[in-house]
């Protein structure tokens, strides 16, 4: 089932050129799935309670036009067939009639103290489920075996960056990345998928590797254990 908000998009929300930054496009959708959650089994203050959560492993995002200040958008989210241990969710934003955003998500729902996964078929779903989307974008990032990363800076978990589980918000990667391509100015993101790997806490400094490639700039950052946090890859034009 479709859950429906209606937002007036925030000034605040704006970059450099005027739109709405990727990542802020990406919690207008968050914060629809978190309501349509609210009133379920599955809200954020009883799972928390319970020691559970619900962990983003992919998203694939395209965004087919821009989204400016004061715009009026209606945000839709709803959860898809899953199965096994992936969690399926889909999510769109509408400017009128349009079209303007579809999202693609997978998440993990785990038990925090051991880390453990929890099965879809364990789980006593309240929501009806909707049909997922059909995004021409892959659902998952696939680096090409013939392309070189390099190191192109370090990015810390800062205060600004980090949400209620003391880890870098899901939301925050995309304009995170995007302060990694060379002048963003006359440009906007209009594909993005990212593979959450490792959760990045607070404090934590990560090194960043990428490299544009094909029109695509791909991404990966390593942890300070040697481990992967993320990886990515964006496509942008101009505005």
């Amino acid at each position: 089932m479709k859950h429906s908000e209606k937002y007036r998009v925030s000034l605040y929300d704006s970059d450099v050129n005027n739109i709405i930054s990727a990542s802020h496009v990406l919690r207008y959708m968050q914060e629809t799935a978190d309501l349509q959650c609210a009133g379920t089994n599955f809200n954020t203050a009883k799972l928390r309670a319970e020691g559970k959560a619900f962990i983003l492993s992919k998203m694939s995002m395209s965004i087919y036009e821009p989204i400016y200040a004061y715009d009026r958008i209606t945000a839709q989210s709803w959860p898809c067939e899953s199965k096994g241990v992936s969690f399926n969710r889909c999510s769109r934003i509408l400017r009128g009639d349009i079209i303007v955003v579809e999202l693609a998500t997978i998440w993990a729902f785990v038990n925090l103290d051991d880390r453990k996964l929890i099965r879809v078929a364990d789980c006593d779903f309240d929501i009806p489920m909707d049909e997922p989307l059909d995004l021409d974008i892959p659902a998952r990032v696939r680096i090409p075996k013939n392309v070189d990363l390099t190191l192109v800076g370090e990015r810390t978990a800062m205060y600004s960056d980090i949400d209620i589980n003391d880890h870098v918000n899901n939301a925050a990667y995309p304009d995170m990345l995007c302060d990694f391509i060379p002048d963003m100015k006359g440009r906007r993101v209009i594909s993005i998928i990212i593979n959450y790997i490792n959760e990045m806490p607070f404090g934590e400094t990560v090194k960043v590797y990428s490299t544009e490639y094909d029109g695509t700039y791909y991404f990966r950052t390593i942890r300070e254990n040697g481990s992967t946090g993320i990886e990515a890859e964006i496509v942008v034009d101009e505005v």
